[in-house]
């Protein structure tokens, strides 16, 4: 049998035991905790990075896209002024005639730069070719030497590219896809009339 003070060392070496142990677990419950906890606000953490990255890119997007559309309504403003000088150079000297033909090209280039869809950057590309030289015959008054209908066809291909370059902007791409099939066609007649009295 054991004595009083044997129990009682026993009673007290039972109590830090237990408290021992007890605390072991709490503290092994507490970090268990924490470790779930703070692997829960990393990934928390993580998916909200995600979201912020993925709303970044469309609103980057949508910038980008509303500079590309506010520069490209300027160099189409800047291109119609120029078309409205080739139109009245042509009446002048053949030195002013020739640099409005510089300038024409110079705004038709930064058009095309923002310029996505590929008939129309064909059918413009072609238009300023065959437009120059039609108002390079003019200047030099040789249009009566050319069937009836080539200043016609001058003033045509020049309100076609003023309606399609008006409209451009805020068209639809079937919208778009007509309105260069509009100015090709109108080049074409132009050019033909050119080409047929060579």
């Amino acid at each position: 049998m054991m004595n009083s003070d044997e129990t009682w060392l026993l009673y007290m070496w039972s109590g830090v035991f237990a408290s021992a142990v007890g605390g072991a677990v709490a503290a092994g419950v507490a970090m268990y905790v924490l470790r779930k906890t703070n692997k829960h606000q990393a990934d928390l953490a993580k998916t909200q990075l995600r979201q912020q990255k993925i709303a970044l890119d469309l609103q980057l997007q949508e910038q980008r896209k509303e500079a590309t559309k506010v520069r490209e309504i300027a160099a189409i403003a800047d291109l119609l002024a120029v078309v409205t000088d080739l139109h009245l150079a042509q009446r002048e000297t053949p030195e002013s005639f020739m640099i409005a033909v510089g300038r024409l090209h110079s705004a038709g280039i930064r058009w095309r730069i923002d310029l996505e869809h590929e008939g129309m950057d064909r059918a413009f590309r072609d238009w300023m070719e065959t437009y120059a030289r039609a108002a390079l015959v003019g200047s030099k008054r040789e249009w009566p030497k050319y069937q009836d209908g080539i200043e016609g066809a001058f003033y045509s291909a020049r309100k076609s590219l003023n309606r399609c370059l008006v409209k451009w902007p805020n068209a639809s791409p079937h919208e778009q896809d007509s309105l260069a099939s509009q100015l090709a066609e109108h080049r074409q007649k132009l050019d033909q009339l050119l080409t047929k009295n060579q």
